[in-house]
């Protein structure tokens, strides 16, 4: 099946065409999609090229260790000043992201998280009336002792013998 090509740019099976716009050829090559090169954002449907639909990245900043970079935790955090934050999670390392920083902020300090990839945190909130009713936001992972955060500086351990639980609330 033939079809109009509509890309500025299209290549594969090793020919570039750069000017497509009303060039006609077989949209899927021999060896199929994966034949496609140098089409960014494209897949192939009922014969046509399309583009995912999707959202702009908010940042390029590689997050956790080598071994341990899978997102295990998102939760949001409001500060007391109205600062709006995102709490992300690797199973080793926790950060912080106000939207519009260029890269999120290692949060995790002097804290020591042993989490695995399959270790997901959960979160809660909670008012610190010791500090002025700073909200906290207090994490576990199963594994580790749970942790709190106040919307500055490192994150905390929670203090005396805190059972490492699952879920939180």
């Amino acid at each position: 099946m033939e079809e109009r090509i509509e890309r500025e740019s299209i290549g594969f099976l090793g020919y570039k065409y750069t000017d497509a716009k009303q060039f006609v050829k077989p949209i899927i090559p021999d060896g199929g999609p994966s034949q496609l090169i140098g089409g960014k954002n494209l897949y192939v449907r009922d014969y046509m090229l399309r583009t995912f639909p999707g959202f702009a990245k908010e940042f390029t900043t590689q997050l956790g260790e080598t071994g341990y970079r899978r997102i295990v935790g998102i939760f949001p955090y409001v500060a007391t000043n109205g600062s709006c934050y995102f709490i992300i999670c690797t199973p080793r390392r926790i950060y912080s992201y106000k939207p519009g920083d260029s890269s999120p902020t290692l949060i995790s300090g002097a804290v020591t998280l042993t989490g695995d990839n399959d270790d997901y945190f959960d979160a809660t909130y909670w008012a610190d009336t010791t500090s002025g009713y700073a909200p906290w936001i207090i994490l576990t992972n199963g594994v580790d002792n749970p942790v709190y955060w106040a919307g500055s500086g490192n994150l905390s351990a929670l203090g005396g013998s805190p059972p490492k639980g699952k879920c939180i609330s």
